[in-house]
């Protein structure tokens, strides 16, 4: 809660005026209702004598992902979108609370990698090289812009399960969550290059993916 102020300093001997204990009692009141008015309800959502619907403040939205599992592009560095997206139409101003979580697989999970094994759900290579350098990050955007991150992670780990939140302000109008993963190689002191340049044996893939938006009525 931020600091409130009074605006009336009233001292005893003063004539009280209604006005100016009203303006003191409004910094507090503005605070506790959110500052609520008719711009940011729904129409007709708050009637005499009817308990409000939760919806009313709050409401959520969820989208999962749109195929069985999407396999990743290891020839490439650029960010990839992942096949969910949660989008929504603000009817009024809102703070949107943006939850995503997805499963990413480095590997085939039912199947086996020449020259490897799933120990402990880590991948072992006996060459003992470049599965540390193969990494990966995600973003989440809000109608174009970066609201989260995660990362990075590295091949070693077969399955790692991601989670991330981030929220921002909206005004009415249509809005769009998104995430996306960038695949890349990370060895100091040598040329940036694919995954796919790097190991052959890897098939990256999203298994599991998840958008969670809270609508709050601000």
């Amino acid at each position: 809660m931020a600091w409130k102020f009074i605006q009336r300093d009233l001292q005893a001997g003063d004539i009280l005026d209604p006005a100016d204990w009203n303006e003191n009692v409004r910094e507090f009141v503005q605070e506790i209702n959110g500052a609520f008015d008719r711009d940011n309800l729904p129409a007709s959502s708050v009637s005499t004598g009817e308990e409000v619907a939760s919806e009313v403040f709050n409401e959520l939205d969820i989208a999962y992902l749109t195929v069985a599992f999407q396999r990743l592009d290891a020839d490439s560095q650029g960010n990839q979108r992942i096949q969910v997206s949660n989008q929504s139409v603000s009817t009024s101003e809102e703070m949107l609370i943006c939850e995503a979580s997805i499963q990413v697989d480095t590997a085939d999970p039912v199947g086996t990698i020449p020259g490897t094994n799933f120990d402990d759900g880590y991948i072992h290579r006996d060459t003992k090289t470049v599965l540390d350098w193969c990494q990966y990050d995600l973003i989440m955007t809000l109608n174009g812009l970066e609201i989260a991150y995660a990362g990075p992670f590295t091949a070693y780990q077969r399955r790692q399960p991601i989670y991330m939140c981030g929220a921002a302000p909206v005004e009415a109008g249509s809005n769009t969550v998104e995430c996306f993963i960038r695949l890349y190689v990370d060895r100091k002191g040598g040329a940036t290059h694919t995954w796919a340049s790097s190991v052959t044996d890897f098939d990256p893939r999203i298994t599991e993916a998840a958008i969670l938006v809270n609508r709050r009525k601000r």
